[in-house]
C-alpha cells in the first residue's frame, strides 16, 4: 500500500465519514476500536442523529482496548492497553439543526517487556486529548450537511501539549437517495505532526442489502446483521486502517520526535441497545500489518518497525440523555 493510499484508507476508517448523516444507521459505532484516535469516539456521539425532541442533551462514553503481544525481527515484542473516556453536549433547535461540544480523553500503555526497537526506549504512557465543535442540519427531505472543527494533543508522557497540537476541519453533504441507499461527499483539512497539512476529498455511502443486513463505509467497511428484529442484538464485521502519531518528550532515545503507530484491524462485535439511549459492545479480531514509523524533532525518517499479527479484543458503551 502507498503512503497516500494508506492515509487515504485511515481517514476512511477513523469514521471521517459521518455514519449517522445517514437516517437507517443504527445507534452505536465503534466506540473502543479507537479507530483514528479519539476523533472516531466524539464523531460517533456527536453525529448519531437529531434526539427526537428539541432542547439540550448529551452523552457519556467509554472504552478499553487491549492489543496482545506482538513481535518484532530481532527486537523482542510489545503489547499495548487503552482506556478512553468522552463526553457531548448538543443543542438541537426545532427546525432539527444541530450544534454541539466534544471532549474525549485517551491513555495508550506500551509494554515492551524485552528488548525494544531501536528508538521505541522510554515509550510507555501516551496521551490524547480533543475538543471539537460539531454542528448538523437537514437541507432539505433529502440532503444533510455536517461539518466539524477540532484540536486534538497527541503527547508522550512528559512531552507538553502544545508539542503535540494538530487542527482540523471536516465539511460533508449527505444524500439519502432512497429507504434502502444512501451516499455523502465531503472534504477534510488537518494539520499533522512534522508533515504538511492533509486535504482530501471524503466520499462514503450506505447501503440497506435487506431488514437485517446492511453495509457501509464509515468507519472503514462495516457489515452489520440484526440478530432480532427490533434490532437490540447487533453483529458486526469490520476491517478499517488505524493510525496514531504523538509527540516524544526530550528525555528519550528520539528527543522530541514523533511516532506513528499504525495498524489495520479485522473484528467481529456484538452490539446490544435495549434503548437509543444506551449502548454496550464487545469485539474481538486481529490487528495486522503493524509499523511503528519515528521520525526526528525535525521530521526526518529515524527507522521503521514492522511487527508481527496478533489478537485483539475490547468493550465499549455509552450512555445518551
Amino acid at each position: 500500500m502507498t503512503k497516500t493510499a494508506a492515509l487515504f484508507v485511515a481517514f476512511l476508517s477513523a469514521n471521517l465519514f459521518p455514519a449517522s448523516l445517514f437516517a437507517q444507521t443504527p445507534a452505536g459505532g465503534n466506540v473502543g476500536v479507537q479507530q483514528g484516535l479519539v476523533v472516531q469516539q466524539a464523531l460517533n456521539a456527536a453525529q448519531r442523529g437529531p434526539p427526537i425532541r428539541a432542547g439540550l442533551h448529551g452523552a457519556f462514553l467509554a472504552g478499553a482496548t487491549y492489543i496482545a503481544p506482538s513481535g518484532f525481527e530481532g527486537a523482542g515484542d510489545v503489547s499495548e492497553a487503552r482506556w478512553s473516556v468522552g463526553a457531548v453536549v448538543e443543542y438541537v433547535a426545532t427546525n432539527g439543526a444541530m450544534f454541539g461540544f466534544a471532549f474525549d480523553r485517551e491513555h495508550s500503555r506500551y509494554d515492551f517487556p524485552d528488548t525494544p526497537p531501536a528508538n521505541a526506549a522510554g515509550i510507555d504512557d501516551v496521551f490524547a486529548n480533543r475538543f471539537g465543535l460539531n454542528m448538523r442540519r437537514n437541507l432539505s427531505d433529502k440532503w444533510s450537511l455536517f461539518g466539524n472543527l477540532d484540536t486534538t494533543f497527541n503527547v508522550a508522557e512528559g512531552a507538553g501539549w502544545g508539542a503535540g497540537q494538530t487542527s482540523g476541519g471536516l465539511l460533508s453533504f449527505s444524500r439519502n437517495v432512497s429507504d434502502h441507499f444512501s451516499f455523502s461527499i465531503g472534504l477534510i483539512a488537518r494539520s499533522r505532526l512534522e508533515e504538511h497539512a492533509l486535504v482530501l476529498p471524503i466520499p462514503g455511502f450506505y447501503w440497506k442489502i435487506t431488514e437485517r443486513l446492511t453495509f457501509r463505509t464509515a468507519q472503514g467497511a462495516t457489515l452489520s446483521w440484526k440478530n432480532d428484529a427490533r434490532g437490540k442484538w447487533v453483529t458486526d464485521f469490520s476491517a478499517g486502517y488505524e493510525s496514531r502519531a504523538f509527540r516524544l518528550n526530550e528525555d528519550g532515545e528520539l528527543p522530541g520526535g514523533v511516532v506513528r503507530d499504525r495498524r489495520v484491524p479485522v473484528i467481529a462485535s456484538l452490539r446490544y441497545g435495549p434503548n437509543p439511549g444506551l449502548s454496550a459492545r464487545i469485539f474481538a479480531g486481529v490487528a495486522l500489518a503493524q509499523q511503528f514509523e519515528f521520525l526526528d524533532s525535525e521530521g526526518n525518517a529515524a527507522g521503521t518497525a514492522d511487527a508481527d499479527p496478533s489478537l485483539i479484543a475490547g468493550v465499549s458503551g455509552s450512555i445518551r440523555f
